[in-house]
């Protein structure tokens, strides 16, 4: 068993001169190969990833923003174009689906819920969503807001759809 998260032949370059990496050649090269191609989706809702960019992190906002949207897409096309029987949700912050998907790809053997019980530590539980959009509203526009917002939806939608 591997664990890829990064594969330099079949990455390519995106409009922001980012490495992309296309779930679909993997998925393609393990069917030629006859090895079985399992893809884990972290889902983490996207105005969590958009705060830790621009607040924790103290990214620009509005690139960030882009390039959330722009990832959530490629995401999305990866998981219709490797199959979603071979893609498991594994939703950031809900301990049960995080050991559910993690047992998924490897296998129930690992018990893999110790590990997870273990490794994650919610840090900003404080933090009330309703309070981030705002915040982000203030930052990048109601316009941008909304774009990252209607990219959350498609994100939480494909998910839904491997689970």
């Amino acid at each position: 068993m591997y664990t890829m998260t990064w594969m330099w032949p079949s990455a390519k370059c995106n409009s922001q001169r980012q490495l992309v990496v296309r779930a679909s050649t993997l998925a393609n090269v393990s069917h030629a190969t006859g090895t079985d191609f399992r893809m884990l989706f972290l889902y983490r809702p996207a105005i969590e990833s958009l705060n830790a960019g621009c607040v924790h992190r103290r990214s620009e906002c509005g690139a960030q923003m882009d390039a959330l949207v722009a990832n959530a897409d490629a995401l999305i096309r990866d998981v219709h174009s490797v199959g979603q029987e071979r893609v498991h949700c594994f939703r950031y912050g809900d301990l049960d689906s995080m050991v559910k998907a993690l047992d998924r790809v490897y296998g129930p053997d690992l018990y893999m819920r110790d590990e997870v019980e273990n490794a994650y530590h919610a840090t900003h539980d404080g933090e009330k969503l309703g309070h981030v959009w705002a915040s982000m509203r203030r930052q990048i526009g109601a316009a941008a807001l909304q774009r990252v917002f209607e990219a959350d939806l498609r994100l939480q939608q494909a998910c839904r759809l491997t689970e």
